[in-house]
């Protein structure tokens, strides 16, 4: 079992935040971390652009959500790694949505020992 501490929420919501801006151009203005059994969930709040809500909005979400979902997979192992060594546990899968309000949900599943 991991025990998500102040310390371990820290560095994961601060490794989150460099990736989604970094790899994505993501900039969250906050970020939330909750473990619930074996899965760590991080809740980024605001990573769309106005421009970016505004193609949501007028009816052509699944695009641009089907677009920022790509984006993700094609770069989420360095993120994997990240989450991986901050925890002191293998990550096995990480799923990311995003919503049409602009928030990104990731989820860390942990590999069982």
């Amino acid at each position: 079992m991991v025990y998500l501490t102040k310390d371990k929420t820290y560095h994961i919501d601060d490794a989150v935040r460099e990736f989604l801006f970094t790899q994505l151009g993501e900039n969250p203005h906050a970020l939330s971390c909750h473990l619930n059994n074996e899965i760590v969930t991080v809740y980024a709040f605001g990573v769309a652009s106005p421009a970016e809500l505004n193609v949501m909005k007028s009816g052509d979400q699944k695009m641009l959500i089907d677009f920022k979902s790509r984006q993700f997979e094609s770069v989420k192992d360095e993120l994997k790694e990240q989450i991986s060594t901050i925890l002191g546990r293998d990550v096995g899968k990480v799923h990311s949505a995003i919503t049409e309000d602009g928030l990104r949900i990731i989820n860390f599943c942990l590999k069982e020992y």
